[in-house]
This record gives C-alpha cells, structure tokens and sequence, in this order.
C-alpha cells in the first residue's frame, strides 16, 4: 500500500499494528478530528474557488 504524502515508515508500523491498536488510533484521529476548534481552523484556511 503506497499511499502519496504518507510517510512509508508511519504505513509499515500501521501493517504491523494489531487490530486493537488500529481501532485505537482510528478512535483517538476521530475525536481529534471532530474537535470544534479544529473544525474552526479547518475553515479558516479552506479556499473556496
């Protein structure tokens, strides 16, 4: 899986990742993304056009 922009050291440690530690991680991104003040920074730097 090569993936454009994604570090191949960070996607060889995800292959070696438990399914655990995945739904962990998957969790942790989902709340971090779902953060309002992100969301207001997201939006911020979005370029409409």
């Amino acid at each position: 899986m090569n993936a454009p922009g994604i570090d191949a050291r960070l996607l060889e440690l995800l292959q070696q990742a438990s399914n655990l530690q995945l739904f962990q991680l998957n969790s942790v991104i989902e709340r971090m993304l779902a953060d309002p003040r992100r969301i207001v920074q997201v939006r911020k730097e979005l370029h409409m056009g």
